[in-house]
């Protein structure tokens, strides 16, 4: 019989993790396996979170310097559909920022997609009660 140190295979969590590390807990800098639980190697902010953060750039002062969006294009301002530069933008953010290798829109992950979301806030301005009409398009 022969003594030793026994053999693991990469694909075991414990073989790429040091072993005082805690189970589940990735160190810093290591890709995290598959089998480990972790489907992306950044967390994921709570919802209460993303929401407040949203609040707070649909409510900073300095948004009312951005391009104006309104369906009737009062005072100059800009539309989807109408203006292309708006297009140009949401196009530009996607490709500049598109790093995972989603196959459609429906696998992006949430926390890209508000992310997303904004930058979007944060390039334009628009009035309260066209909120949800902006964000669907």
């Amino acid at each position: 019989m022969q003594q030793g140190r026994p053999h693991m295979t990469l694909s075991e969590p414990s073989a790429m993790a040091p072993s005082f590390a805690p189970p589940g807990v990735v160190p810093p800098g290591a890709v995290p396996h598959a089998s480990v639980g972790c489907s992306s190697a950044v967390p994921a902010a709570p919802a209460p979170y993303v929401r407040r953060r949203e609040d707070a750039l649909l409510r900073a002062p300095s948004r009312r310097n951005q391009p104006h969006l309104h369906p009737d294009k009062i005072s100059g301002a800009l539309w989807f559909g109408i203006d292309p530069e708006v297009h140009a933008f949401i196009r530009a953010t996607w490709q500049g920022n598109y790093w995972g290798s989603w196959a459609s829109w429906n696998f992006v992950p949430p926390e890209k997609k508000d992310q997303w979301w904004h930058a979007f806030i944060q390039h334009y301005y628009w009035d309260d009660q066209f909120h949800d009409e902006i964000y669907l398009k």
